[in-house]
This record gives C-alpha cells, sequence and structure tokens, in this order.
C-alpha cells in the first residue's frame, strides 16, 4: 500500500469516522480496523502471526490492544524499536446536539457553518 496525501487523507478519514468513545466496548474498534488494515499488507500476508489483538483480561469492557512485529529486510540486527500509541476517542458530549456528526469532519464542519 502507497501511502501517497490522498489516500493518507482517506485512511485518516476513515479512522476518524470509527466510533471508538472511551470507556465503551467500542473503544476496540479503531484496533480493530488497523489491524484489518495491516493484514492486507505484503508483509502481514506472509507473516500473519507477526500481527495480533491482546484482550485485557481484567478490563470488564472486553477493550484490546495491538500488538505488531516488523522485523528488518536488509540485515539480521538485535535491536528493537518499541512504538506505543493511544488510539481512542475522547468523549464526543462536549458536541452537545452534534454528537452524531463528530467522528465526521466535513459534516460536522457543514453543520457548524449551519449555525
Amino acid at each position: 500500500m502507497k501511502l501517497d496525501g490522498q489516500r493518507l487523507l482517506q485512511l485518516t478519514k476513515e479512522l476518524v469516522a470509527i466510533k471508538s468513545v472511551v470507556g465503551t466496548p467500542e473503544e476496540s474498534n479503531v484496533s480493530i480496523k488497523i489491524e484489518e488494515i495491516l493484514r492486507s499488507l505484503p508483509y502481514f500476508k506472509k507473516h500473519p502471526e507477526k500481527i495480533f489483538l491482546v484482550e485485557n483480561e481484567e478490563d470488564p469492557l472486553g477493550r484490546q490492544s495491538l500488538m505488531v512485529s516488523l522485523e528488518g529486510q536488509k540485515e539480521e540486527s538485535k535491536t528493537t524499536v518499541v512504538l506505543i500509541g493511544h488510539i481512542d476517542t475522547v468523549g464526543i458530549s462536549d458536541y452537545g446536539d452534534l454528537s452524531p456528526y463528530a467522528t465526521n469532519p466535513p459534516l460536522l464542519m457543514e453543520k457548524l457553518k449551519e449555525r
């Protein structure tokens, strides 16, 4: 997958559109989508064992974290780089009656202009 500017914008819009409000079972939805996207890449088609979701056993909401391992292609190395990300949506109640549009920036902008 080539990530030119248009594809990156499209991917960002797809991820923002996913309902994943913090403190809800839906919080894992973005992790699940990112896993799906990564699994479509040639590297992870060849190495599907390098990507998986981990459920927090003590979490009553059943939220999951995405774990990914990517090995360098040029030469073997004992060096490891760890990246950690935070990918939930903050609460959307601040949007009031515009809450249904909180994950759709273009439509939200239009609704705000109407005010």
